[in-house]
């Protein structure tokens, strides 16, 4: 790979060169050499030309149409109409010439013009749609939204996939999430049966970049990037694209794919909207979800001020219930299908409650050749729930009837101040951006009650779990409460960004001309992240005010003093409530007695305000952790045109990323981290940078058909947590993490192949390749040899340890994407109504995971006798990437007629690889999800 240069300056500050030969510069240095060359290089290209401008509308609606291919027949001169329908076209040489306007769906224009030097002129197009021939047919909604999602795409200059503003209009999705799942390559993680996160290409959500009007939004997740998307609603967005193979001009830390969300602005007349819908649970039989979206806008000073504000207030209900199960091998035989037996079942019913209220405010003014706005997007949930579990410890014989009860709050604000302005061929996008997210869970109570001996002697460990059910004992009378916690946790992120594009258009040749890039961004960011633990004490032997707690709460009980105020046991049958689990899993299986949540709060508060419970020291202090980023890059690219027929796109980015991290150093081998926990401050500073190279080719041989090639490079930053200078020795082991990890590297080919035409629409073929180096994951445990390596005091030699590690291996990743959008306007009679968007993608991936296999040996030892000897042996194994799918499939066939709209859609994947292992009977999938 000599092209690419990556300088490491970590914690060490070495340098690690993957070049013949390279020169480390200092970021301003680099961002200065740059916006020079950016500065420079056009002059030469310029001479005294003439442009031409102007808005594509439909003939009918007056609407405009964004993404119209825009050209100079004979010259390599063109351009694609923006979000408003407007185009501009510069370096125009004296004469005569044809203007050329193509839109999918449309009929196309040709216009004569001509032009003088320096001379500024305006065309506008209406463009009608095509019917059969002496017939007159409206587009309908579908079709509309289809129509612009198609053009968009073939405008783009990179490989995306468009969810067009009418289409999100139309029949809306839940949530954006889902509205994003209609694409190629994308799939869901779920929670309560709502989409929340999104899996590009089958890699996980924090591979993944979520903007909002191009700026990256704040990550919502404690530990890493992920961004949980069940807060946009799609009633805000003007449109939806996710970029799959990236540019010189885009963040590379995207690996997976970048989700571009785009928000409304106000178009010219005075417009309302007040939308309601209503819903039923089926599970829980409730019929009081709802949604409520209220939307005003309007522009004033003969258009050029636009205002537009829009709430929006739901409730769901998104309950659930679920079941799980762990399982070991009691014999290995390598080579054979190894017998397993069940070491655990749990089953969850998730009462769960959620109300959101959102809202955008967005104010644009338009300027002489520019626009000037502020978008505002908050977003507010607030999720309550009630988990109750029934849990089968089969290994001990003991039974868990558990459960936990409290409120999370999640906030996420973006606000963005945009500005474009264009000086004849030249144009400049600025934007200064603040994003901030909260996720906040101000009080949960947690209980846990046992019953021991719980199953019969006959136990089988071969059962199914729907046959575990005959050898529970069920007998209340040795069933104990034996604990009852509580806990807070607070996770904020927040960061400000700084972001300015430059563009010159320019011509070499009556066929050739382009477009040059060049730009930088500046961000900082900052988090933290909070959890405190308070136990409730069970034994007084260890908890100065145990017997106190104690007689507190039997005094809660009994309603007073009474005989029970010095017993030592908690019988689970004075705790019962009245909610029971019915139908669990469809009848399927069966649930256990639960837990009055009303009474467990009154149990914790009267550990919390009597002063009877411990803050546990140890569990609310070692995930804490506070840290900083800051993130400069800078790129120049060309877009060059020869004629229609090539388009060639290089371009080269520089990032470059300073962290700093505050976490604690700890030694718990006391065991008292309940009560003390001795540790100190540590901190963590590193720095990483990358030069980019990306390149993108595509080829357009007839005006039906186009080949898109791509090689691009992206990159994924570790999680947040594993930057964290944690460390703790306990009695055997040490909790650390690796403070030389390296980002990982992908290299990306992409090939697509598009015919589109009237009567097709759009149809793609396209296959991917990623090789990903330096992949990282969390290491199995490994007994550590070398302390000082690992800066460790010697003492811990022989002690186990697990920590985050770059993959040796390379990490391949490749797949198959089928895309095909189209609508039966040609169509007799009310056939002409339909409209289709199918898709399918087909992933394989193969990545190395750790096995540590543990040996045993009789030795005899210097005294002759016989004496164990321990040895592990390290070897890897090949699997499929976590949280990805094989093949996903979507099918939305829609139909309209006289104004109405309906839509019937069909998402299927198959199972998702959730949990690796090195047997492949001990791998954990889910089912097939349609």
């Amino acid at each position: 790979a000599s092209m690419i240069w990556i300088f490491d300056g970590q914690h060490k500050n070495h340098i690690r060169v993957f070049a013949k030969e390279s020169c480390v510069m200092s970021t301003p240095k680099t961002l200065l050499l740059i916006l020079a060359i950016g500065l420079l290089l056009p002059q030469i290209c310029f001479a005294a030309n003439a442009s031409i401008s102007g808005m594509v509308v439909d003939s009918q609606t007056e609407k405009p149409l964004p993404g119209a291919n825009v050209f100079v027949e004979g010259t390599g001169l063109g351009a694609a109409t923006d979000s408003d329908g407007k185009y501009e076209i510069h370096g125009i040489p004296p004469g005569s010439f044809h203007l050329i306007v193509n839109y999918i769906g449309f009929k196309k224009v040709r216009i004569s013009f001509t032009v003088t030097i320096n001379q500024k002129l305006q065309k506008d197009v209406r463009l009608d749609f095509i019917p059969l021939e002496g017939e007159s047919i409206v587009v309908t909604a579908q079709a509309e939204g289809q129509f612009e999602a198609i053009n968009k795409q073939l405008a783009a200059r990179s490989i995306v996939n468009v969810v067009s503003s009418a289409r999100i209009q139309e029949i809306p999705d839940a949530n954006a999430a889902e509205s994003v799942a209609r694409l190629p390559g994308v799939s869901l993680s779920r929670s309560g049966g709502e989409g929340t996160h999104v899996i590009i290409r089958g890699l996980s959500p924090k591979f993944n970049t979520i903007q909002i009007n191009d700026v990256k939004m704040a990550s919502t997740e404690s530990g890493d990037r992920g961004v949980n998307l069940s807060m946009i609603s799609p009633y805000m967005l003007e449109g939806i694209e996710v970029m799959k193979a990236l540019t010189a001009d885009q963040d590379a830390d995207a690996m997976g794919g970048t989700v571009g969300f785009r928000i409304k602005r106000a178009k010219p007349g005075f417009k309302q909207d007040v939308i309601f819908q209503g819903g039923h649970n089926q599970l829980r039989n409730s019929y009081q979800d709802y949604k409520l979206v209220g939307g005003i806008s309007n522009r004033f000073f003969s258009n050029r001020l636009g205002v537009l504000a829009q709430i929006d207030i739901e409730r769901r209900n998104r309950s659930s219930q679920s079941i799980g199960a762990g399982y070991s091998t009691p014999a290995i035989t390598a080579g054979e299908v190894n017998k397993i037996e069940i070491t655990s079942f749990n089953q969850d019913d998730i009462i769960r409650s959620k109300q959101r209220y959102g809202g955008t405010v967005v104010i644009d003014y338009d300027l002489p050749h520019g626009n000037i706005g502020l978008t505002n997007f908050f977003s507010h949930a607030l999720t309550n729930g009630t988990q109750y579990s029934d849990n089968y410890d089969l290994y001990h014989r003991i039974r868990h009837l558990g459960g936990s009860d409290g409120d999370n709050k999640l906030t996420s604000l973006t606000s963005v101040l945009e500005h474009e302005q264009s000086w004849g061929p030249f144009k400049i996008n600025t934007n200064l951006s603040y994003t901030f997210s909260e996720n906040h869970s101000p009080e949960n109570v947690l209980w846990d009650a046992e019953e021991v001996q719980a199953f019969t002697a006959d136990l089988d460990l071969s059962a199914q779990p729907s046959e575990l059910y005959s050898y529970t004992m069920n007998n209340i009378d040795n069933m104990f409460l034996r604990a009852v916690n509580s806990s807070v946790y607070y996770n904020k992120e927040y960061a400000a960004a700084l972001k300015s594009d430059f563009q010159l258009q320019f011509t070499l040749a009556k066929k050739v001309s382009g477009t040059l890039l060049f730009g930088g961004k500046y961000r900082f960011q900052d988090r933290n992240y909070d959890y405190s633990f308070f136990t409730a004490p069970q034994d007084g032997f260890r908890y100065p005010h145990s017997a106190a707690y104690k007689r507190d709460v039997w005094r809660l009980l009994m309603g007073g003093p009474s005989e029970y105020d010095t017993h030592t046991a908690f019988p689970f049958q004075f705790f019962l409530g009245d909610y029971t689990v019915d139908n669990f899993m469809q009848g399927n299986y069966q649930f256990g007695i639960t837990a009055d949540k009303n009474l467990m709060w009154e149990v914790a508060r009267i550990s919390t305000l009597n002063g009877n419970g411990e803050e546990h020291v140890y569990v609310s202090t070692i995930d804490d952790y506070s840290g900083s980023e800051r993130y400069a890059a800078g790129y120049i690219m060309a877009d060059f045109k020869y004629g229609s027929l090539i388009q060639f796109i290089p371009g080269v980015r520089y990032e470059k990323v300073w962290t700093e991290y505050n976490g604690v150093s700890g030694d718990s081998r006391g065991g008292w981290g309940s009560t003390v926990y001795p540790h100190e401050p540590a901190n963590s500073k590193r720095n990483n940078e990358f030069w980019l190279p990306q390149i993108h080719l595509r080829a357009k041989p007839f005006q039906w058909f186009d080949v898109r090639l791509a090689y691009t490079h992206s990159l994924n930053r570790p999680d947040y947590r594993w930057l964290v200078p944690t460390q703790d020795i306990s009695t055997k082991s040490v909790r650390m993490n690796n403070l030389n990890i390296k980002p990982a590297l992908s290299q990306n080919y992409d090939v697509y192949a598009s015919v589109y035409e009237n009567h097709i629409g759009l149809f793609t073929v396209g296959g991917f390749y990623k090789k990903i180096q330096d992949f990282m994951y969390q290491n199995s445990t490994t007994v550590i040899t070398d302390p000082a390596a690992l800066n460790l005091p010697a003492f811990t030699q022989g002690f186990f340890t697990s920590f985050p590690v770059n993959n040796q291996e390379m990490v391949d990743l490749w797949g198959i994407e089928l895309d095909w959008q189209t609508n039966f306007w040609y169509l007799p009679g009310v056939l002409r109504g339909l409209v289709l968007n199918t898709n399918y993608t087909h992933i394989f991936s193969e990545s190395t995971y750790p096995r540590t296999e543990t040996k045993t040996e009789w030795i005899e030892d210097e005294w002759g006798f016989p004496a164990q000897k321990v040895s592990y042996v390290y070897s890897t194994y090949r699997d499929r990437l976590i949280d990805q799918p094989d093949d996903i499939v979507n099918v939305a066939l829609g139909y309209d007629v006289a104004g109405f709209s309906v839509r019937l859609s069909l998402l299927y994947k198959n199972d998702i690889f959730k949990q690796t292992a090195f047997l492949p009977e001990m791998r954990v999938t889910t089912d097939d999800y349609w």
